[in-house]
């Protein structure tokens, strides 16, 4: 349940940040996702990964909860 003030000042706490993620070599989706899990530490970079989905076309997405952590290297 949403308050008054949210609504009316815009805000939106379900938004979500995506990510798209495109191998250069030929690794497959499956691939990426192990490379990603294996070398990147969310919890280090501080950053909460909300969904992390296969797309059809060979791109990971990953769904962050703002726009800062989208941002971080």
């Amino acid at each position: 349940m949403k308050l008054y003030l949210e609504i009316a000042a815009g805000h939106d706490n379900n938004r979500k940040f995506k990510i798209t993620i495109r191998s250069k070599e030929s690794h497959t989706p499956e691939n990426m996702k192990e490379l990603l899990k294996t070398r990147i530490n969310s919890t280090e970079m501080k950053v909460g990964i909300s969904a992390f989905k296969t797309l059809k076309d060979g791109r990971i997405l990953i769904e962050v909860g703002s726009k800062e952590e989208r941002e971080r290297e």
